[in-house]
């Protein structure tokens, strides 16, 4: 059963194309099982991603590559083989204006013997790389950062054209690889944001996300923290939809899920503006 639950991150009210107004609403497209990140070779010669699947939650468990090892020798730049990622699950309505797309890498580098790390992100559609490979720029060391390409202006950049049916399409995903002349990169999660607009009553321009946090620690032992604001209801799925817990809540709070048994779950927040999903993955 594919879990796809759905609000609105954030929508900006334009009129005549002037900025008139801004309001927030908090949410998410959840990631889904179904998100699985998978590895193609760079032309059979860039280095290898280690538990390339590390990618998906940002749980401090990495996707990681060694720059260098291939190389021999830190006179030129070595490449890793592309990470790829698929299934984000987007819900876009149909017949939606694609105004932007931004893809948001957590993770670092290890800047060994001063060689830092460069990040370059492709969009694919029908599971194949298309249009412009960005350049994001250079990955921070440890902790982790995020590094950004693209953004909600930024469909152009991206190259080819896009529309509804492409992002949320199965085969719609993120191509990235890295060069660096001798060091490590370690990739935690990748997420993604789409900005569209849609013409109705004058023009209005939404953003929906792949990720978010709801609880955490994830995975945890049974006990979570939400640092949800206002009344809500707090509601856990199991993977087959079945309801197996319930509660109204107000402001921040811990909640014992100790009774669960070991497994992957589904956090879902709920008030009058707003419904919010996360995978939860009890792990005593």
């Amino acid at each position: 059963m594919k879990v796809k639950l759905v609000t609105y991150l954030s929508s900006a009210f334009v009129i005549a194309g002037s900025l008139a107004s801004i309001h927030t609403v908090y949410g998410q497209v959840v990631q889904t099982p179904e998100m699985n990140p998978t590895v193609a070779a760079q032309n059979g010669s860039g280095s290898t991603w280690v538990n390339p699947a590390n990618a998906e939650l940002i749980d401090h468990k990495y996707a990681k590559t060694t720059l260098g090892s291939i190389c021999g020798s830190v006179s030129s730049p070595c490449l890793s083989e592309y990470l790829t990622l698929e299934g984000f699950h987007f819900t876009i309505p149909t017949g939606s204006t694609i105004n932007g797309i931004t893809v948001n890498v957590v993770g670092h580098d290890s800047v060994l013997n001063s060689q830092s790390v460069s990040l370059y992100v492709q969009l694919m559609q029908n599971g194949s790389p298309v249009g412009t490979k960005i350049d994001a720029g250079t990955m921070l060391p440890a902790p982790d950062d995020t590094t950004t390409a693209g953004g909600c202006n930024s469909i152009s950049a991206w190259g080819g054209t896009w529309n509804s049916a492409d992002i949320d399409s199965s085969g719609f995903g993120v191509s990235l690889n890295v060069t660096s002349k001798f060091s490590w990169a370690f990739i935690d999660n990748v997420n993604v944001s789409v900005c569209y607009q849609i013409v109705k009553n004058g023009i209005t321009t939404y953003t929906q996300n792949s990720s978010g946090t709801i609880v955490y620690p994830n995975p945890s032992s049974g006990l979570v923290y939400t640092g949800a604001t206002g009344k809500y209801e707090f509601s856990v799925y199991d993977v087959c939809g079945n309801l197996s817990y319930k509660s109204i809540l107000e402001g921040p709070q811990h909640v014992n899920l100790a009774f669960l048994s070991n497994g992957v779950y589904f956090v879902r927040t709920s008030s009058d503006d707003s419904v919010n999903t996360q995978k939860l993955i009890i792990q005593k």
